[in-house]
């Protein structure tokens, strides 16, 4: 036995509820008990050759964990419930780009659902931003939530949606539990479609009343109280004192590397620049690099170093009584790689003014390895939340019911070995988001980024 040592989900929520109606039946075939063990096994095993942040868990015996999650896959009654014991069991690794994905019928049919309420975190308290306006009467924008059927909001937390979600920074972390993964079903006021939740809040006027809910998001065609912000790829707008904003909201469109294209000439008779990512959570970091090389440095810059676990099967042999090979046979042994370099394209011009960019929670991904190349800019200032610390190349395989699974399979760090997985990249300047923001829908980053950019241009 060994023990060993990454507001997209808001858009999607909206867009599922749209279409809800349209989604096929489809019906489950049960799973056998080998096929059970079967999914069980292959996270175990692929983890176990792959995965690099054992370290970050040393509590965690994995081959204890799969030798105790055995039965709890051979009780599992329905397709459902074993893929609620899958979740439980990835998530014991505690990594962000490491997770048990439900099979798509989950997503078609429904099968979990939440009120039409939307939570964030403020100031550590889950607070209602939006609902719709049925429930606002009863439940207003500024609510803080309680307790959940009974249990007080940070038990409940604890104890029914943390131990399925893997590892990011605290604040992505309590962010993403109270808006929801869907349809994995995780979430604050997630549960079985058309069940009722009661819920026990305190309104901005401080009354505390306990409002039953129906879990009904999809099935429900009410106004919210609150429009939703745009959630293009790319937006870019002007703000006093000739300040252009950008926001890029997403690396996974290609696309987003010629429309910056041509917005360059204009943010080059901008005093300064704000580029907000607070809302982009990933996707190929390709594009982040070449955005930069092109537009916003002519020095190269130096991006995460990263490492990958390997295997010889020979040196693993030769391991149990040659010293030289002992990393193969404990599973320690690892390619380190050289960090991935900007190199900038000299023919370019560049933005030589002073660079604000603005991050938050939801910044993951690839958006995370941007900000670790914009580090070596002398004129960028990083403002808001530290982000989700989550990055990496998941390693995809499917699994028995139509699911799948995704484990992380290299390890980022900062070029000199800082991590940021798990804990985030900090900025440089701080910015709290208060329950006052929320009621009035105040962007207090984007206010102290202004301020800051002001400041550098005196």
């Amino acid at each position: 036995m060994r023990s060993v040592h990454r507001c997209g989900v808001v858009a999607a929520l909206v867009a599922l509820s749209a279409t809800a109606a349209h989604a096929q039946d489809s019906t489950t075939i049960p799973l056998t008990d080998a096929e059970k063990l079967y999914g069980l096994s292959l996270i175990w095993k692929e983890a176990d050759y792959n995965f690099p942040l054992f370290a970050n868990v040393p509590e965690l015996d994995w081959d204890s964990a799969y030798r105790a999650f055995v039965p709890q896959v051979l009780e599992a009654e329905t397709t459902v419930e074993y893929y609620q014991v899958l979740i439980r069991f990835a998530a014991l690794l505690q990594d962000g780009h490491t997770q048990v994905l439900m099979p798509s019928w989950v997503f078609q049919q429904h099968v979990f659902d939440q009120p039409k309420i939307l939570v964030t975190p403020a100031e550590g308290r889950p607070i209602v931003w939006n609902v719709e306006e049925p429930l606002a009467s009863r439940i207003p924008v500024g609510s803080e939530i309680l307790a959940v059927d009974g249990t007080p909001a940070e038990e409940y937390l604890e104890r029914e949606v943390y131990p399925l979600m893997g590892g990011h920074s605290d604040l992505f972390k309590r962010s993403f539990a109270m808006t929801g993964w869907y349809p994995n079903g995780i979430g604050f006021l997630w549960g079985p479609s058309g069940s009722q939740v009661a819920l026990t809040v305190r309104t901005p006027d401080g009354d505390e009343r306990t409002v039953t809910a129906t879990r009904d998001f999809f099935s429900r065609r009410s106004r919210w109280v609150r429009d939703f912000p745009q959630n293009d790829a790319l937006e870019f707008r002007w703000l006093d004192d000739d300040i252009a904003c950008v926001a890029l909201n997403t690396f996974g469109d290609r696309a987003l590397e010629e429309r910056f294209d041509s917005i360059a000439p204009e943010l080059h008779r901008a005093s300064g620049v704000i580029i907000d990512v607070r809302r982009n959570s990933g996707g190929s970091s390709g594009i982040p690099r070449r955005i930069t090389a092109r537009h916003l440095t002519n020095d190269t810059l130096t991006g995460a170093r990263w490492r990958t676990r390997i295997s010889n099967a020979a040196h693993r042999a030769w391991g149990r009584w040659e010293t030289e090979y002992e990393p193969f046979y404990n599973g320690n042994a690892w390619h380190e790689a050289e960090p991935v370099l900007v190199i900038p394209d000299t023919s370019l011009p560049k933005l030589n003014v002073p660079i604000v960019v603005l991050i938050g929670r939801n910044t993951g991904s690839a958006a995370e390895d941007f900000l670790v190349w914009l580090g070596g800019m002398e004129n960028v200032t990083v403002v808001g939340e530290p982000t989700a610390g989550s990055t990496g190349q998941p390693l995809f395989i499917d699994l028995p019911g139509g699911g799948s699974v995704r484990i992380l399979s290299k390890h980022d760090t900062y070029p000199d070995g800082r991590e940021f997985l798990g804990v985030g990249v900090q900025p440089d300047v701080f910015v709290a988001r208060t329950v006052e923001d929320v009621i009035d829908e105040r962007d207090a980053m984007l206010e102290r980024a202004l301020e800051v950019l002001r400041d550098r241009l005196r």
